[in-house]
């Protein structure tokens, strides 16, 4: 596997900082700025599609960081038909071929429950890449659940707000997974993760890891500015 697929840290090393990029340009701004993992995608209004493989091969290019890239068949709820899963692990193949460190993917049954076949048929798709579920599982009908199903179908790490609007409001839920978890399943904290708030969003949860936007105002595009905001907060809470 590419040494760019999961940073090698340590408890005492700094907070990760993931940051989503709609674009290939924002993906470049957020690795100058202090990101230590990108997530790839396209259409913030939608809260993010499958990208065109030319902007993966693009920003893997360009960048040494792990590149992990959404693979998402519509912005229509969180319900895909078997028609759409299997154009999604056809879309995964694609994408790691094209350089992807990691598949970003989210997909509930019609009861709320997480799409386990789907899942573990994904997980197996990708073989040695980690599979990371996004936050779809935040509108599953029980958070607990659908953590236990996302270890029992080898997911690597979730991306969530703890089931609520945003990562503060969710960190004492998310302080409860992070510890019940533990190696099981890598929590990351996501949601208005902001640098005004991430320093309180991580001593609050124990999180090792934390995803933002780090958006300009009003825009889809990383602010490079906000990100080494956030880089500077992570590092002043390791001092």
């Amino acid at each position: 596997m590419d040494d760019r697929s999961e940073p090698r840290r340590s408890m005492t090393d700094r907070v990760l900082l993931e940051i989503a990029a709609f674009d290939p340009a924002s993906a470049l701004v957020a690795a100058r700025s202090g990101a230590d993992r990108i997530e790839l995608c396209r259409d913030a209004a939608a809260g993010g599609l499958t990208p065109p493989l030319d902007w993966v091969r693009e920003v893997t290019e360009a960048t040494d960081l792990p590149v992990v890239v959404m693979v998402r068949a519509h912005a229509d709820g969180w319900t895909f038909s078997p028609t759409e899963h299997a154009a999604m692990r056809e879309d995964a193949r694609r994408v790691l071929d094209a350089g992807a460190a990691g598949i970003v993917w989210g997909a509930l049954d019609r009861t709320g429950r997480i799409a386990s076949d789907a899942l573990r048929a994904l997980v197996e798709t990708a073989g040695p890449s980690p599979v990371i579920v996004h936050r779809a599982v935040d509108a599953a009908r029980d958070l607990d659940e659908a953590m236990d199903a996302l270890v029992a179908c080898g997911a690597r790490r979730v991306l969530t707000s703890g089931g609520t609007a945003n990562a503060l409001a969710g960190a004492d839920r998310l302080a409860h997974l992070i510890e019940r978890l533990g190696a099981d399943l890598a929590v990351m904290p996501g949601g208005g993760v902001r640098a005004s708030n991430v320093a309180e969003v991580v001593p609050r949860t124990g999180a090792r890891e934390v995803h933002s936007g780090a958006s300009l105002p009003g825009s889809g595009h990383v602010d490079a500015i906000e990100v080494r905001r956030l880089r500077a907060v992570l590092d002043a809470l390791r001092a």
